[in-house]
């Protein structure tokens, strides 16, 4: 791994080392610098940012789900009530107080004021006991009525069927109509349920929820102040601010209850933990890909370079084929030229979205200054088809390999961060001796700044 991972990964692990040694209100007062050390030093926090882009995609792609989930239960909806017309109430009064709610909140008038987004319910229903693990999604909130009115339904069979037996009588059948409608919603249910526990069970194990976590306890160790115009809004964030409401004042008051300091804390620290291992594997993961291409890199440059001049020569496509074989026997599952959409890039993983590269070639036959265009075009390109791929992808990291078969050297950044990526140039030299070493005219140098610029402009 080289040595900029290893130093970042020795540096975040002291800072935990540190956070982890303190108890109680001092782990709270480390954990306010721990946080602002991971979101805001220049090296760290863009392996924070992608964890938490990375979570945001799953989130975003589970939201879209729910979306798409709510025709379907609506088409069960109407079917339901042609079906069963005494079971519908859609008319039914709103109720007139809070103890009211329990007629109303199961009735079908509830169901299509969720669907459009009101609620028709007496007073503010605060949960205090709020749980990651509750479904209130918009899905499983219909699918609650529905069932409910199932269960109903169902007991009024059960007690048909008794009143025939008791009378002598065969039960009826259920219609086929009616079975493969109750089957369609059996399914409906099933189907949410298992995407509501695939996600739960998702944000309990993501580092990137855990770094959202971590950051909103720092955020109410010291809330900033607000401005309430209406009840509602002070008791929305009164119901926002319960799961962490005693920490505001743990840590400025003496009295405070410590048994719970000690539960609240024990909650906190487990987060942390998840956070932290978080950042420690994606920094670890990349440099692992960079210890990849650089191995390749030590390789052209140390044993075969005779072989790569000649395969140089014959210009960029010959030089990607020759990285790519390379990188698959390391594990990578690459492939080569992919295009996808209006993209296509040298190389990709399209299988793990771990990795795209872009190769580049140049010589003594291109003027420094064109030399120079050239990969800074390079690397614009990398994060433009980067950018393209985002949604299909999710690729973070992009390498530009610029192969040198002649003329000066290039000294390159390490690395470039962007808000959501790692670009990482790497310079292959495979000029001949001569044009090496002592005899090589001084290197041209690209600034961050002129990437960060061209970059910007795009």
């Amino acid at each position: 791994m080289p040595l900029t991972h290893e130093h970042l990964i020795s540096m975040l692990d002291r800072r935990f080392a540190l956070l982890e040694s303190f108890d109680r209100r001092e782990y709270l007062v480390h954990l306010i610098s721990f946080v602002d050390f991971l979101f805001n030093d220049a090296e760290i926090s863009p392996y924070c940012q992608q964890l938490i882009e990375d979570y945001s995609a799953r989130l975003g792609a589970y939201e879209r789900l729910l979306e798409e989930a709510v025709p379907a239960i609506i088409d069960f909806r109407s079917r339901l009530a042609v079906a069963y017309p005494n079971a519908d109430d859609s008319a039914a009064e709103p109720p007139t107080d809070v103890l009211d709610n329990r007629r109303y909140e199961w009735t079908l008038a509830h169901f299509d004021d969720l669907v459009r987004g009101e609620s028709r319910l007496k007073g503010e229903r605060i949960n205090t006991s709020p749980s990651h693990y509750d479904d209130n999604t918009l899905p499983g909130q219909l699918i609650r009525i529905l069932r409910s009115k199932a269960n109903s339904l169902l007991d009024e069979d059960d007690e048909r069927e008794k009143n025939l037996v008791a009378a002598g009588k065969e039960p009826e059948p259920i219609p086929e109509a009616l079975s493969i409608m109750w089957a369609e919603f059996r399914t409906i249910e099933d189907g949410h349920r298992h995407s509501f526990r695939y996600f739960v069970n998702h944000r309990r194990t993501s580092s990137g929820q855990a770094l959202i976590d971590i950051r909103e306890v720092v955020r109410r160790l010291n809330k900033e102040p607000g401005e309430y115009k209406t009840l509602r809004d002070t008791l929305a964030n009164f119901q926002d601010a319960l799961y962490w409401s005693f920490l505001e004042e743990v840590i400025y008051r003496d009295d405070s209850d410590l048994e719970r300091l000690d539960r609240d804390v024990e909650v906190i620290r487990k987060r942390s933990r998840v956070a932290y291992e978080g950042v420690r594997e994606a920094i670890g993961k990349l440099g692992a890909r960079i210890q990849i291409v650089h191995r390749y890199k030590t390789r052209c440059m140390w044993y075969d370079g005779p072989s790569m001049r000649t395969i140089a020569e014959q210009g960029e496509l010959p030089l990607t084929r020759h990285l790519a074989l390379f990188l698959f026997d390391q594990g990578l599952p690459i492939t080569t030229r992919q295009r996808l959409g209006v993209h296509e890039l040298d190389i990709a993983d399209i299988v793990q979205g771990s990795v795209a590269i872009e190769v580049k070639v140049y010589s003594d036959r291109q003027r420094p200054g064109e030399v120079k265009k050239r990969v800074l075009r390079g690397l614009a390109q990398l994060h433009a088809y980067m950018n393209g791929l985002d949604a299909a992808l999710k690729i973070n990291e992009g390498f530009l390999v610029v192969f040198r078969a002649g003329g000066r050297l290039l000294d390159m950044p390490r690395a470039v961060n962007t808000p959501r990526f790692s670009l990482i140039p790497v310079l292959i030299d495979v000029g001949e001796a001569i044009q090496s070493g002592s005899r090589q005219p001084a290197p041209l140098v690209i600034e961050p700044g002129e990437i960060q610029a061209l970059l910007t402009a795009e």
